[in-house]
This record gives structure tokens, C-alpha cells and sequence, in this order.
């Protein structure tokens, strides 16, 4: 999967680039599993792996509303429903 469409659908992100964030995501989620285990509720997973993806220098937002539509059902401005991501990363 092209994963830099999923980043910026106008201007592709240079693979390298994308490359590198998934890599400094992808640590994040692994050091705040090892270092918290399991047993805590979604929330305090969530805010470790924003603060550890901050440290990284990645600009992150939280609870990050986004609007999903299905073209074929409905007009691209009509939201089939809306649903908060749990990281957006700027």
C-alpha cells in the first residue's frame, strides 16, 4: 500500500520521508507496550504514544476529527459519518 497517499492525497510525500515517520511511529507504539504492558485503559495508551510521538519531533493532535464519505452513495460534501482519530500527526 502507498501509504504517502494516505498522508497528503495532493502532494505525494517522498517515499524516504514516509519511511522515516512510519519508523518513528512504529518505535513509539513499541516502546509505550514495552514500558507499559498491558492492563491500563485506552487512554493512557493514547497519551503515552502522543508524548513519545512528540518527542520525536512529529507535530501530533489528538482525538482529530476526519469525515469518511462513500462517493458512490453520496455527494463528496454529504459525511456518512464522522469519526475522531485517535493521532493526527500535522
Amino acid at each position: 500500500m502507498n501509504f504517502s497517499l494516505l498522508i497528503n492525497k495532493e502532494e505525494k510525500m517522498p517515499a524516504q520521508e514516509v519511511n522515516e515517520i512510519t519508523e518513528k511511529i512504529i518505535g513509539c507504539a513499541y516502546t509505550v507496550s514495552n514500558t507499559l504492558g498491558i492492563g491500563f485503559v485506552e487512554k493512557v495508551y493514547e497519551n503515552a504514544l502522543v508524548f513519545c510521538t512528540r518527542k520525536t519531533g512529529l507535530l501530533v493532535e489528538q482525538q482529530y476529527p476526519i469525515k469518511v464519505t462513500l462517493t458512490l452513495i453520496q455527494p463528496v460534501h454529504q459525511p456518512i459519518v464522522y469519526i475522531w482519530v485517535h493521532l493526527w500527526l500535522n
